[in-house]
């Protein structure tokens, strides 16, 4: 039976995303996938990922490979981001979002990710399934984890050379800008100056 991917003309665009998309059943088991998912997981290998392949197996997840069952069957599964999402999803939570990390391996190597793990209820060739996306956002948490900024000014240094303010920093690289206001500490110490300014303004000549 065709897949609904086809059945609806988003074959092309589910392939065209670098993110892993993965159609599972409560089980995690894979039902359907794009492209990125074969050329991530298999090395374009295989066409598809489906079968009775869960998404932990397909991953080679290290604790899949703790139990002869395989992904979900170990203590560890327990934890599990995908699992986790993928069983809230299952059970009609509307979108699931979280942040995990992953180790992907390929041939033999293995590389380390921050992943943002999304899983949503999709009715898939007429049952109640998950759709599963991995998006590898390993790339900005690098630049959160690890940014210099000055003790003093607090101007980060975004390269080897240059030195922004804060807001300049992030308008430039995030497209964030900022309102200003007070936290409560501040708000008490700034209207204690105004208050103190006021009265030597009142007691001078």
């Amino acid at each position: 039976m065709e897949s609904l991917t086809n059945v609806l003309g988003l074959r092309a665009i589910l392939d065209a995303l670098p993110a892993l998309v993965l159609v599972v059943d409560e089980d995690v088991r894979v039902l359907d996938n794009n492209r990125a998912a074969t050329q991530i997981l298999l090395g374009g290998q295989d066409s598809q990922l489906v079968g009775l392949r869960r998404a932990g197996d397909a991953m080679l997840c290290i604790h899949a490979t703790e139990t002869p069952a395989g992904c979900g069957h170990s203590p560890h599964c327990r934890q599990c981001v995908i699992r986790g999402s993928v069983g809230e999803a299952a059970r009609g939570r509307i979108v699931v979002r979280r942040r995990a990390r992953m180790e992907l391996h390929r041939a033999d190597v293995v590389e380390e990710i921050c992943a943002l793990v999304t899983a949503t209820p999709l009715q898939y060739m007429d049952q109640a399934r998950v759709l599963l996306v991995i998006d590898n956002i390993s790339e900005l948490t690098d630049i959160q984890s690890f940014l210099p900024i000055c003790s003093v000014c607090k101007k980060i240094r975004p390269d080897e050379q240059t030195w922004l303010p804060l807001e300049s920093y992030f308008k430039t690289y995030w497209d964030v800008d900022f309102s200003h206001s007070y936290c409560p500490a501040c708000l008490e110490e700034e209207r204690g100056r105004m208050l103190a300014d006021h009265a030597a303004g009142q007691s001078s000549p």
